[in-house]
C-alpha cells in the first residue's frame, strides 16, 4: 500500500499537461492579469500607436498641377491657318521646351511677352497664353505640360506587383492610390505592412487600415518613399482547445471567437470554461493576460468583441477535473508493476 501511494504522489508531480493550469496563471506575478466585459473589449479594440504619425495625416494633397519657381515647362501650340506665327502648315504642332520659370516666377513667349506663370495652374497658364496669342492668330489651340517630371515622382519598393518610380499625377496623390498605380500587393491586407519615408520621418500603417480609414490614405508628396512588405501575422491557439493551431490574421479585426471557432472551439471533455486567456506581449512592457469567463454571457459577449493582434496567445486551461483524470491514470498505470509483483510473491 505504501508504495501505491508514493507512486500517486509521483504520478501527480509528473502528469503531462497543455500548459500552464488557471491557478498558476491566477497566481503569476510576472503578468498582469485583466478580467475583460464587454467594455474593456470595445475599449481595446483600437491598436494604439499604429497607424501614420500626425504629421502625414495633417498633410493636405500637393498642388501638383500648380506651377513653381524653377519648373520646366513644355508648350504646345496649333495655329488654324496656314503661314501663321509658328508654322507655315495649318495644324501643325509647335513645340516650345523647356520653358524655364525664372527667379521672378515668369516665362517668356515668343509673340506673348514675358507673363507671370507661378501660382497658376497648368490651365490657368494655357488660357492666359490661349487668350494672348488670339490677338495675333486666329483661335490658336494650346497645350502646357510639364517638361520635367522627375521631381514629381514618388518611389514604390518591396512587395508589389511593379516596384519603380511614378510621376505623382492629379489622381493618384494619395498612398492608396500610388500602391494600386504600382500594381498592389500579392496579399491580404491585413498581412501587408505599408511605410512612409519623407525626409527624416518615417511612418507606417497596414494596408488594410489605409484602405477602410480614409484618414490613413494619406498624402504623397513629391520625393517620398513607400516600401510594401508582406508580413506573417498571425495567433497562437493552444491549450484545452479542438485544436492547437497557428491562425493566420487574414480579416480585419479578427475577434478571440473567431479565432477559437476556427480551432474547434473548446474541448467540451477537458477545458475550464471560466479560464480562457489572451496573453499579449509588448516591447518592453510587463506582459498582459486578458481572462474571459465562457461560462457566462458576459465573456461569450467579450470574447465576439476582443480584437486580437499580432503574436497574441489564446489559451485555455484544462479543468480540475480533466488534470484529476490525468492523475489517476498515471496512478494507474504505475501501480499495475506493483501488484503483479504483490501477486508473484503470494503464489511463491
Amino acid at each position: 500500500m505504501s508504495l501505491i501511494l508514493l507512486n500517486v504522489t509521483l504520478a501527480a508531480c509528473g502528469v503531462p499537461s497543455d500548459g500552464p493550469s488557471n491557478q498558476a496563471v491566477l497566481n503569476s506575478s510576472e503578468v498582469e492579469l485583466i478580467d475583460v466585459t464587454r467594455d474593456v473589449a470595445t475599449s481595446l479594440r483600437e491598436e494604439p500607436g499604429q497607424g501614420f504619425p500626425t504629421e502625414f495625416i495633417r498633410q493636405p494633397l500637393p498642388a501638383i498641377d500648380r506651377i513653381g519657381e524653377g519648373d520646366e515647362l513644355q508648350l504646345q501650340i496649333f495655329e488654324n491657318i496656314d503661314n501663321g506665327l509658328f508654322s507655315s502648315v495649318r495644324g501643325a504642332p509647335t513645340t516650345i521646351t523647356p520653358l524655364m520659370v525664372d527667379s521672378t516666377g515668369h516665362v517668356s513667349i515668343p509673340y506673348v511677352g514675358r507673363i507671370r506663370a507661378v501660382g497658376n495652374t497648368l490651365e490657368q497658364l494655357r488660357m492666359i497664353i490661349e487668350r494672348k496669342l488670339s490677338q495675333q492668330t486666329p483661335d490658336p489651340q494650346i497645350i502646357v505640360s510639364r517638361a520635367d517630371k522627375a521631381g514629381l515622382s514618388v518611389t514604390v519598393s518591396g512587395d508589389v506587383q511593379q516596384p519603380g518610380t511614378y510621376p505623382l499625377e492629379v489622381a493618384s496623390r494619395s498612398i492608396g492610390a500610388v500602391i494600386a498605380q504600382s500594381g498592389g500587393a500579392s496579399a491580404p491586407p491585413t498581412q501587408v505592412q505599408v511605410t512612409l519615408r519623407r525626409n527624416r520621418t518615417v511612418g507606417s500603417a497596414s494596408l488594410q487600415a489605409i484602405q477602410s480609414d480614409p484618414r490613413q490614405d494619406v498624402a504623397i508628396l513629391p520625393g517620398d518613399k513607400v516600401i510594401v512588405t508582406i508580413g506573417h501575422h498571425r495567433v497562437f491557439v493552444l491549450g484545452a482547445t479542438g485544436t492547437q493551431r497557428v491562425v493566420p490574421l487574414d480579416k480585419p479585426r479578427l475577434t478571440l471567437i473567431d479565432a477559437l471557432a476556427t480551432s474547434g472551439g473548446l474541448n467540451a471533455e477537458a477545458a475550464n470554461p471560466d479560464a480562457v486567456y489572451v496573453l499579449r506581449t509588448r516591447a518592453g512592457e510587463r506582459p498582459t493576460v486578458y481572462r474571459f469567463d465562457y461560462s457566462e454571457p458576459e465573456g461569450l459577449i467579450a470574447s465576439s468583441a476582443f480584437v486580437l493582434r499580432d503574436a497574441d496567445v489564446v489559451y485555455v486551461a484544462e479543468s480540475a477535473t480533466t488534470k484529476f483524470g490525468r492523475i489517476l491514470r498515471a496512478m494507474l498505470g504505475a501501480a499495475t508493476p506493483v501488484n503483479q509483483i504483490a501477486d508473484l510473491a503470494n503464489s511463491g
